[in-house]
C-alpha cells in the first residue's frame, strides 16, 4: 500500500493498478431473495467484464457454513436471532436441500484467473487470507459488489477502513432481502467512502 498518498478523486481512488473487485456471496441462493433480485446480476456482469479487460483482479466469496460445534456460541445465538428459532436444533441451512443454491450464478461465475475464499463470518478478513493477498498485491482500493448490504459488505468495507484499505461500494451492485435495511446501510457507508453506481466505476475502467 502506499506511504503517505491521499486519493480525493475518483479515479485515484479506483485506479486500476491498486484496486481489486470484490463480489461478497451471490450465491443463488441469496440472489433469489434479493429485493432486486432480477436486475442485480447485470451492473456485477459489467463490472466483472471491465476487470478482468484491464486486469482488476477479481476476489469472489462464498458462505461456507459450519456446524453450530464449531462457530462461537455468539454467532450461533445470532443466527437463532435471525431465524426467530429458540432450539439449536431448529436452525436451518441458508440454502436449504438444493446444492444449486450454493453455486455462484452461472452469468457471473468465476473464470480460472479469478479467485475465490470460502468464508464463515459477514468479515471478508476473518479467517481468510485476503489481507494478506492484496497487500501482497500492492492492493489499495477494494471495490465491493454482493449480498447483503447491510452484514457483510457493511462490515467488510468498516474493518477494511480500520485496515488503511480505501473502499467503494457500488451502490446498484449491492443488494439485500431487506430494501429499507439496504437503503440505510448505503446511506451510513456514504459517510465514510463512495457509494457510487456501476456507471461510475466504468468511467475509470475502460
Amino acid at each position: 500500500m502506499s506511504k503517505g498518498r491521499i486519493y480525493t478523486e475518483m479515479p485515484e481512488v479506483i485506479a486500476p493498478e491498486h484496486s481489486m473487485l470484490i463480489v461478497w456471496d451471490v450465491q443463488n441462493a441469496l440472489v433469489n431473495r434479493a429485493f432486486n433480485k432480477n436486475e442485480i446480476l447485470r451492473p456485477i456482469s459489467a463490472l466483472l467484464q471491465a476487470a478482468r479487460k484491464i486486469q482488476v483482479p477479481v476476489v469472489y466469496t462464498r458462505i461456507t457454513p459450519l456446524p453450530p460445534r464449531f462457530q462461537p456460541p455468539a454467532a450461533v445465538a445470532g443466527q437463532m436471532r435471525r431465524m426467530g428459532v429458540k432450539d439449536v436444533k431448529l436452525l436451518r441451512s441458508l440454502f436449504g436441500d438444493d446444492p444449486s443454491m450454493k453455486e455462484i450464478p452461472e452469468a457471473i461465475a468465476p473464470l480460472p484467473e479469478d479467485m475465490v475464499l470460502n468464508k464463515n463470518t459477514p468479515d471478508i478478513f476473518i479467517g481468510t487470507n485476503l489481507d494478506y493477498i492484496a497487500r501482497y498485491g500492492g492492493i489499495e482500493t477494494l471495490v465491493f459488489t454482493g449480498i447483503s448490504t447491510e452484514v457483510g459488505i457493511d462490515t467488510s468495507v468498516r474493518h477494511a477502513l480500520a485496515l488503511g484499505y480505501y473502499a467503494v461500494v457500488v451502490s446498484d451492485a449491492v443488494s439485500s432481502p431487506n430494501k429499507d435495511a439496504h437503503d440505510r446501510s448505503l446511506a451510513n457507508l456514504n459517510i465514510f467512502c463512495p457509494v457510487v453506481p456501476h456507471s461510475e466505476i466504468l468511467k475509470t475502467w475502460r
